[in-house]
């Protein structure tokens, strides 16, 4: 026996009746004025939880009241799934949703370039997508992953000092299915004759992991915000500038060549 639910716990919390803690259904009745309590904590999805998390018979438990049968409690073995973000640890690249080595730890740090290989702007990719595993046509849409906002800062600018989210910006609502890839997100940089030699920004993601379903619905990004509803993912995008000569050294190699040609001319003379 299965039942989603979609009151309280997090979105996509399924609930599987394990029939050797309990009575099975069939004891149960058939009386249309079933109902079902439950008690439980079902917490939520970390980033390699792409399986689901199973809670142990005990700490959740299920009461069944029908007409004309006694009511029954029983523990219940219960798997939580849901949606899983996924951010791409390698610019321009779209890795397989199964390789959770290629995609970044939330709160982790994303290198996306360096001024002495990519110049002092460019623009990068990073791939983005659903990473939740366990793929279950019953599920419907308990395991979509639902983007309301997406943006560098807590205000979810898409623009900031040095960096630009410039496409696949997903939009108010967007939903990748479990497994999936979606547009990558493209970001780009430009040092603005800046004399650093790191720049970083903080890319903000606002999505309905590990909430209820349907909590955003027909709510803007500020609602979903002041009610908490939604979850916030984090992630430090940074672009360096590499190892370059100092001006010394560059006088040095001049030194070196004029040396060098000076030599070739006295042979050539002699």
């Amino acid at each position: 026996m299965k039942f989603a639910d979609v009151l309280s716990g997090s979105k996509a919390s399924y609930f599987v009746v394990d029939p050797a803690t309990g009575p099975g259904p069939a004891s149960l009745g058939t009386a249309a004025a079933d109902t079902l309590a439950r008690g439980y904590s079902a917490g939520g999805l970390a980033f390699g939880d792409v399986d689901g998390v199973t809670i142990g018979a005990g700490e959740a438990v299920q009461s069944v009241s029908a007409d004309g049968v006694p009511d029954v409690t029983r523990a219940i073995t219960a798997t939580i799934k849901g949606p899983i973000l996924g951010l791409g640890k390698t610019p321009n690249s779209t890795p397989a949703t199964s390789d959770l080595s290629a995609w970044a730890d939330y709160g982790s740090e994303i290198v996306i370039g360096d001024t002495s290989i990519d110049g002092d702007s460019f623009t990068k990719s990073l791939a983005l997508a659903n990473l939740f595993g366990d793929v279950d046509p019953a599920d419907g849409n308990l395991t979509d992953l639902t983007f309301y906002s997406v943006g560098f800062g807590p205000s979810f600018d898409p623009t900031t000092s040095f960096f630009s989210i410039v496409g696949g910006l997903p939009s108010f609502g967007d939903d990748l299915d479990a497994s999936t890839t979606g547009t990558p997100l493209q970001i780009d940089f430009d040092r603005a004759g800046d004399l650093a030699t790191e720049w970083r920004a903080t890319l903000y993601f606002l999505t309905d992991q590990n909430r209820p379903l349907n909590s955003c619905a027909g709510l803007n990004v500020e609602a979903c915000l002041g009610d908490e509803i939604g979850s916030i993912w984090t992630f430090d995008i940074i672009v360096r500038a590499g190892a370059v000569p100092l001006p010394g050294g560059l006088a040095l190699i001049a030194l070196g060549l004029f040396s060098m040609a000076a030599v070739r001319r006295r042979r050539g003379a002699a």
